[in-house]
């Protein structure tokens, strides 16, 4: 199994885990929540498909490699914020968590692609 393969499979379940924790924190038994939840879920969700989407097959192996661990480090980071402000916090302000952790994660993309980019633009250079 390609590593683009395992990157794929991994995108899905993180992304439907992250979908599920969206409509939990909307609240299961209002529907109505839900719909206004949507694009609030596309926020959170975004950082983890974003890396999987940039690393197409035909990129260089240290990009897709790059991608992989940036999305294994970050979706570790996001699991923890999220279990320990859902599942073991009490306070009524967790939910800002999925407002500043993809938030964390989108400039940390940014901060990383700038990087790559930078690195490449060099290694053609020389």
């Amino acid at each position: 199994m390609t590593l683009i393969a395992v990157f794929r499979a991994l995108s899905v379940a993180v992304v439907l885990a992250l979908g599920a924790l969206v409509f939990y924190a909307a609240g299961p038994n209002d529907r109505g929540s839900w719909v206004g939840a949507l694009p609030f879920a596309l926020w959170v969700i975004g950082p983890a498909l974003a890396p999987c989407l940039i690393a197409r097959p035909k990129s260089a192996r240290w990009f897709s490699t790059t991608m992989f661990s940036y999305f294994v480090v970050s979706s570790l980071f996001a699991g923890f914020a999220y279990r320990d402000a859902f599942f073991q916090s009490k306070s009524s302000t967790a939910a800002l968590v999925m407002v500043f952790i993809p938030l964390y994660q989108w400039l940390a993309l940014a901060i990383l692609l700038l990087l790559c980019f930078g690195i490449r633009r060099v290694s053609r250079v020389t």
